[in-house]
């Protein structure tokens, strides 16, 4: 479920409830994160200042907070849209003669794909068909990880997003609660180019998380948690526990 105005929105992922509303000029936010089965709910706060075209960011939690800088507003929709239409732009006229050299390889004992025309390496949507087709949401189980594709319909979705209430999103995919809170607080880990390649060439999300989970201190949003031991989304490795090496 999924519902979106200007300065609101509410987004359920299974057990999770994730509210978000902020200012009309986008520069203070809260969101609410409930794990519905447990009924515990963690506030997160957001204060953004722009200074010479940047977006000084605090973000808090539980009485703490730390400032990141970044080159978009991570709290007003659209930004992330913006990033990555500008990004597809410029990929489509780098990439003229796309789609004509690939390699297909093993990671994590799954098939995947790069190379021209792949914005990041990610299964291989023609070997895994049997799974489901773009337009789908399914999942993928390798060795140490879990391999998510998120469903084309449901990123199209997600994209107008405030980018903190995205990265929320995916997080709850992977780790319920506090996989959520842990996404949330994603966007001191990205940078405006970054933002643009989380979704694919078909214009789809992946995530990864491990098999493995463990208790960990949840950057930004300064809580100690249960969470996957590896959680990537798109291009971005969030952390890394288990020494996997780069797809």
């Amino acid at each position: 479920m999924i519902e979106s105005k200007n300065t609101s929105a509410i987004v359920q992922v299974g057990n999770v409830l994730l509210t978000f509303k902020s200012n009309n000029e986008y520069t203070e936010a809260e969101m609410n994160i409930t794990d519905l089965t447990i009924d515990e709910t963690t506030i997160i706060n957001y204060v953004v200042e722009e200074v010479n075209g940047e977006f000084k960011t605090s973000i808090g939690a539980n009485g703490k907070s730390e400032i990141i800088v970044m080159d978009y507003n991570p709290i007003e929709p659209g930004a992330f849209t913006k990033a990555s239409d500008s990004y597809n732009q410029a990929d489509a006229t780098n990439n003229i003669a796309a789609l004509t050299s690939t390699t297909k390889y093993v990671w994590d004992g799954v098939t995947f794909v790069k190379g021209s025309g792949i914005k990041y390496p990610h299964p291989d949507y023609d070997w895994y068909d049997y799974k489901g087709e773009v337009w789908e949401s399914w999942k993928i189980t390798g060795t140490k990880l879990n391999h998510y594709h998120v469903s084309r319909g449901t990123s199209a979705t997600l994209l107008p997003l405030p980018a903190v209430l995205i990265g929320g999103t995916l997080g709850a995919l992977a780790g319920g609660g506090a996989g959520a809170v842990t996404g949330a607080a994603l966007v001191q880990i990205l940078g405006g180019s970054t933002v643009a390649i989380l979704v694919d060439e078909e214009n789809c999300f992946w995530v990864w998380w491990a098999k493995d989970w463990g208790f960990y201190l949840v950057p930004a949003a300064p809580v100690v948690t249960y969470v996957p031991k590896y959680f990537r989304i798109g291009p971005c490795t969030l952390w890394n526990k288990i020494s996997m090496t780069n797809p």
